[in-house]
């Protein structure tokens, strides 16, 4: 007897396909998604180490300008042009301000700036923190302006909080 019953290729996918693809996507997304969100945070710890560096290029090329004026400007405060800016100085080195470091690394503050930081001024020194970290405070670098002629300016990074 012949069954009347026609037979047709399947079409579509099987539970145990849709299954396998399921098991494939949730062990790729364990290894992939913890990995891109530490890239996030490797940015940004990049970007404290870079503001650091360009804290004691600055620091450094401004105190080589102040030594250099004439007359030097070591004094407790001075002004030194720098690249065509204007640094004000303490003791040689650029004053914990916004016309101090951040003129001398030419950083953009701006509300949309291109090097997205935040500013923090507190007395004798200024924090340069990374806008988008989740602890800001505990991700940027601090700049202490020199207190005397011996004792150079200082900058400390903090990469906790990136």
């Amino acid at each position: 007897m012949s069954s009347n019953r026609r037979t047709c290729p399947s079409s579509g996918f099987t539970l145990i396909d849709l299954s396998a693809a399921l098991l494939a996507l949730s062990i790729v997304s364990v290894f992939a998604v913890p990995r891109i969100l530490q890239l996030g945070s490797d940015t940004r710890v990049s970007r404290v180490a870079a503001l650091e560096e360009s804290i004691k290029a600055a620091s450094l090329v401004t105190h080589a300008a102040a030594l250099a004026a004439q007359p030097p400007q070591t004094g407790a405060s001075g002004t030194v042009v720098v690249d065509g800016t204007a640094v004000r100085t303490a003791y040689g080195y650029p004053d914990a301000s916004e016309h101090g470091i951040v003129a001398a690394m030419g950083l953009d503050t701006g509300a949309r700036g291109a090097d997205a930081v935040a500013l923090v001024s507190e007395p004798s020194s200024i924090r340069i923190e990374v806008a988008d970290a989740w602890s800001r405070q505990q991700c940027g670098v601090g700049y202490r302006a020199a207190t005397a002629s011996a004792l150079p300016a200082v900058s400390t990074s903090t990469t906790s909080g990136c």
